[in-house]
């Protein structure tokens, strides 16, 4: 397996969702690659803070509607161009 291989089942290894053949070449090549171990850590902590910060009891206030025209505003005028 090619680093390449490693990132493109990245997501289907984190949700245990690989096929047990790939599951096993996706752990060799953890096993000889260090920054891809490093990479799936990095990865595992974003899914991590991601879910915590989506299970908050507290929600997010809305944005101030003058902020959401001033963007809407902006991106149409960008596509304008």
């Amino acid at each position: 397996m090619r680093c390449q291989d490693f990132v493109d089942f990245l997501i289907d290894y984190v949700d245990q969702e690989l096929a047990a053949e790939v599951r096993e070449e996706f752990e060799k090549h953890m096993n000889c690659c260090p920054p891809c171990v490093a990479y799936l850590r990095h990865y595992e902590i974003s899914v991590r803070l991601g879910r915590s910060a989506c299970a908050s009891e507290h929600p997010l206030p809305e944005p101030p509607e003058q902020l959401v025209n001033a963007v809407l505003a902006a991106i149409r005028k960008r596509n304008e161009s």
